[in-house]
C-alpha cells in the first residue's frame, strides 16, 4: 500500500484530500481498502453520513474504473461495503457500479464461499437484478458444495 490511510481517521474531508492526491498511484486493493476506511469514518458520524456520502464521487468513478482489475477478495469487500453504506445512507448507487461488478464477477473462477456470500449479500441489499452475476455465483457455490461433499466422503 503506497500511503497510510490512518492519517485521515478523523474526517471524511481528510480522506477526500488524501484520495485526490494519491488516487493515480492506487492499486485495485487500495481502492477496496479506501472503502473500508470511508465506512469507518462515516459510521462514527452517523448524523452527517448521507451528506458526506455524496462527497465520494471521485472514489466511485475510480472504483468503477478499477473493478475490471480487482481480485475476488477486493471485489467482495468493495461491493459489501458500498452496499452497506448506501443502505445506511439511503442513497442509490450509480448503476454503472453494479454493471461493472457484474462484468467482473462473471470472469472470476470463484472458490471462496465467504467472498461469494459477500457479493450476493451486497446485490440483495442494493436490491439489484443482476441475473448473470447471480447465475455465475450460484454455479460457483454449488461447485464448492459438491467439492466439499466429495472431500468428506
Amino acid at each position: 500500500f503506497k500511503f497510510d490511510l490512518d492519517v485521515c481517521d478523523e474526517s471524511i474531508y481528510a480522506f477526500i484530500d488524501l484520495h485526490r492526491r494519491k488516487r493515480d498511484s492506487m492499486e485495485p486493493s487500495d481502492v477496496s481498502r479506501c472503502w473500508l476506511k470511508v465506512a469507518k469514518i462515516l459510521f462514527r458520524d452517523k448524523d452527517s453520513m448521507s451528506r458526506n456520502f455524496n462527497l465520494l464521487k471521485s472514489l466511485f468513478r475510480q472504483t468503477i474504473d478499477t473493478m475490471p482489475k480487482m481480485d475476488g477478495y477486493s471485489l467482495a469487500i468493495t461491493a459489501h461495503t458500498i452496499a452497506k453504506l448506501s443502505s445506511l445512507c439511503e442513497v442509490d448507487i450509480d448503476t454503472r457500479l453494479w454493471d461493472a461488478l457484474e462484468k467482473r464477477v462473471i470472469t472470476i473462477q470463484w472458490t471462496d464461499a465467504q467472498q461469494i456470500s459477500m457479493i450476493l449479500w451486497a446485490v440483495a441489499k442494493a436490491d439489484k437484478q443482476l441475473p448473470r452475476l447471480m447465475n455465475h455465483l450460484a454455479d460457483a457455490a454449488v461447485s464448492k458444495l459438491n467439492f466439499q461433499e466429495r472431500q468428506n466422503h
